[in-house]
């Protein structure tokens, strides 16, 4: 399982280091339901490659939470549910 430390160093790393060809385009990846949120989680990452980055086309956009109390998991989790 991916730690919530590996998790957090994947959400700050700078857009400009990100690899256009390491990430996922927006709508490609799939995930299973029925699975439990750790393995969701590992299929998210290696589907992604690093679940805080999508992009489109030439464009890549950075995934962030609000700051709105929620737990980092919580945030991860309900973010898994709409993948």
């Amino acid at each position: 399982m991916v730690s919530v430390e590996e998790l957090e160093k994947m959400a700050n790393v700078p857009i400009s280091e990100i690899d256009r060809n390491g990430i996922a385009e927006f709508g490609s990846i799939r995930i299973d339901e029925g699975k439990t949120v750790e393995e969701r989680t590992l299929s998210l990452i290696e589907q992604s490659g690093n679940p805080y980055f999508r992009k489109k086309g030439n464009h890549v956009v950075k995934i962030s939470f609000a700051n709105n109390g929620q737990s980092f998991q919580d945030n991860f989790v309900s973010a898994l549910d709409g993948a």
